[in-house]
This record gives structure tokens, sequence and C-alpha cells, in this order.
């Protein structure tokens, strides 16, 4: 019975991670600073979960609204979340931008997450 549940999910998670691609990019500067790159592209994943849906829902303002947001996360944070930080997480979270690009209607669905060490 382990077997198969094991088997399963392996099933499941192939078919999952089939669904999004993920791409990594580092650019690295004389100074010794380097910027990193993650890009989420989960358009297949929408695609397929699209299929599924019926025709009502797609008619709807939400599904159809285009969504593209760039979002800081020191900005993001409270004045109580920021006092709970120490020095190097909010480095961290001034040097980092997740920026979201949705668009269902056309089976879109980007995430990009940047951020930039100083060297």
């Amino acid at each position: 019975m382990k077997k198969l549940y094991f088997l399963l999910l392996m099933l499941l998670l192939s078919v999952i991670s089939s669904c999004v691609n993920v791409e990594e990019r580092y650019v690295f500067s004389k100074n010794g600073a380097c910027k990193i790159d993650y890009r989420f592209n989960m358009s297949k994943a929408v695609s397929v979960l699209s299929n599924l849906l019926p025709d009502s829902v797609k008619q709807t303002p939400s599904y159809l609204t285009q969504k593209d947001t760039a979002i800081n996360f020191y900005s993001d944070l409270t004045d109580a979340e920021r006092k709970k930080l120490s020095n190097d997480q909010v480095n961290l979270a001034r040097a980092t931008l997740l920026h979201l690009k949705m668009n269902l209607k056309n089976k879109q669905m980007l995430v990009n997450v940047q951020y930039e060490a100083k060297g």
C-alpha cells in the first residue's frame, strides 16, 4: 500500500512540476556585487486550470482583470514588523523586489523575484 501511495505521489509531482518553468539568472559585477533574478512562468499551469473552469467563471470581472504589480518587501512591512528585524534582514528586504504579471484571459502568469547583493 505504501508503494502505491509513493508511486501516486511521484506521478502527481511530475505532472505539477511540468507546468511551471523556473529560470535563475546571476549577473556578477567587477566590484563583487551580484544581481539575482528568479523567474517563474506558470502560464502552462494557468492554461490547464483554465480549461477546467466553467464559462460563467471566465466571464466574471475578477477573471478578466489584468494584474501587473511590483512590491518591494521593505516598503510592505509595518513599523512594528520593521522594528523586529535585524539589520541584515532589513537590508535583504530593501534589496528584494517581487513582480507579478497576471492575465488569466490570455493564460499568462509570470512571477519575478529580484535581489541585488552588494559586494
